[in-house]
């Protein structure tokens, strides 16, 4: 079918001697009645020069689709040690919006960072327009249980002359403690001018 399933690469220093290794596995992918992608799972593995196992990472997606065949993904990545002992990893999603004739309106990608024990530490989220442009985001953060200990939105709008250049931009950034609440708020505005040259 084609499927790429596996590859690899060796690093070597300025003499030509071997420093080091990694390999990739790609296993467990499905596919729909259309061919498309619907879970894949990649292994990654860490060599050192005398091929011995260093460290090793899996990445598992998912994929949706929705009836007009849009695709969002989300995927899992989970670092190991050598011994195969969990030292924490990261997972990343992005979905898109659209309007009732199917043209694109944005897409979120959020960010999660997590521990060893799987508890989340950190994560974060950007929104684009149509166009590509950051219209807003924010994070959130935990404590070493996973518990939330507070998060921050903003939301960002900006004009643009024919060119495309910026003209204006104007940032709003809202705190909010672990319970949601909000803390504070605060605005920018900016105002861009351009010379002729």
């Amino acid at each position: 079918t084609g499927h790429n399933i596996g590859g690899g690469n060796t690093n070597y220093d300025s003499n030509g001697v071997k420093i080091g290794s990694s390999t990739y596995e790609i296993t467990a992918g499905t596919y729909d009645a259309s061919g498309r992608t619907l879970t894949s799972k990649q292994t990654t593995t860490q060599f050192d020069a005398k091929d011995q196992k260093t460290s090793n990472s899996t990445d598992d997606t998912t994929y949706t689709y929705d009836n007009a065949g849009h695709q969002s993904s989300k995927n899992i990545h989970t670092n190991f040690d050598a011994t195969g002992a969990s030292t924490g990893g990261n997972s990343g999603e992005t979905t898109y919006s659209y309007d009732a004739n199917g043209n694109q309106l944005g897409h979120t990608t959020t960010y999660t960072n997590f521990n060893a024990a799987g508890k989340n530490t950190y994560s974060y989220f950007y929104t684009y327009d149509s166009t590509g442009h950051n219209i807003g985001g924010g994070d959130t953060s935990y404590d070493s249980n996973g518990l939330k200990t507070g998060s921050s939105t903003y939301t960002t709008t900006k004009t643009y002359d024919a060119s495309g250049r910026t003209l204006t931009s104007k940032q709003t950034t809202t705190q909010f403690d672990a319970k949601d609440q909000k803390t504070s708020s605060s605005p920018d505005e900016t105002t861009y001018t351009y010379d002729r040259a």
